[in-house]
């Protein structure tokens, strides 16, 4: 199970630090978002 963290990143931290550089994240935040609209997923969402 994979668990991407919305805060590492958009604050580009560790280990996603690798996404201050701009041509990375857009490709990362592309090629995310096509993973996203193509699978089969359950998202489970938890607040305190």
């Amino acid at each position: 199970m994979t668990i991407l963290h919305e805060r590492e990143i958009r604050k580009s931290i560790a280990p996603f630090n690798i996404l201050q550089n701009a041509k990375v994240r857009q490709s990362f935040i592309t090629e995310l978002s096509q993973i996203i609209a193509e699978a089969p997923f359950t998202l489970v969402a938890s607040c305190r």
